[in-house]
């Protein structure tokens, strides 16, 4: 009896368990640069997708006029908070990503700088909280800052700036794969309760 109940926790667990998290990953072009990242985890905001693209804010944006509407984070904090998680992926320390800038799209030069726009100054230009990435060697260190740039400044002509666009993880309609362990344990457990009901 006891057992029996070990195996149906087991398989509730199995059941449930792939819709418990999502990993993050990043995500590449043809040529191996990394465009960006799925299901990254973003303070307790939630999760998030971020694709690196190159442009100006206006054309990006939605007009670039009101950052409620425009930028997925509208505060300084929920800017900062995606670039740390987005780094924490990426920039691992001595990875190949931290050690040549030109791996990320839109960055070909030794420094790769990724911004996450999230309001305006009272110039009207566009603030953005940054992640600054040099390659291995320079004199400078990587690090996180804020940033403000016309709404017009056009990032293609810039070899080292690229902006981070984010979506909520999930716009699209996803199906959840079953896990590993879900399709290791529900037979499992099936033969086990065949075995306990023939003995």
């Amino acid at each position: 009896m006891k057992l029996i109940k070990i195996l149906q926790a087991l398989l509730f667990l199995t059941i449930i368990s792939p819709g418990l998290s999502v990993a993050a990953v990043m995500t590449f072009d043809g040529n191996n640069q990394v465009t960006g990242a799925t299901g990254l985890v973003v303070g307790d905001l939630g999760t998030y997708d971020v694709a690196f693209t190159e442009g100006s804010c206006i054309n990006l944006f939605s007009g670039c006029d009101n950052a409620v509407e425009d930028f997925t984070f509208s505060t300084i904090e929920g800017a900062r908070d995606a670039m740390k998680a987005l780094a924490e992926l990426i920039y691992v320390e001595d990875s190949i990503y931290d050690n040549d800038a030109s791996l990320i799209l839109g960055c070909e030069t030794g420094l790769c700088v990724i911004a996450t726009t999230f309001s305006f100054d009272e110039f009207g230009k566009v603030r953005t909280f940054v992640y600054s990435n040099r390659d291995e060697g320079s004199q400078y260190s990587d690090g996180f800052y804020t940033s403000n740039l016309t709404k017009s400044r056009n990032t293609t002509l810039m070899d080292w700036y690229t902006y981070a666009v984010w979506t909520p993880h999930g716009e699209t309609t996803n199906v959840s794969e079953p896990s590993t362990l879900s399709l290791f344990m529900i037979p499992l457990a099936g033969l086990m309760l065949l075995r306990i009901k023939n003995s």
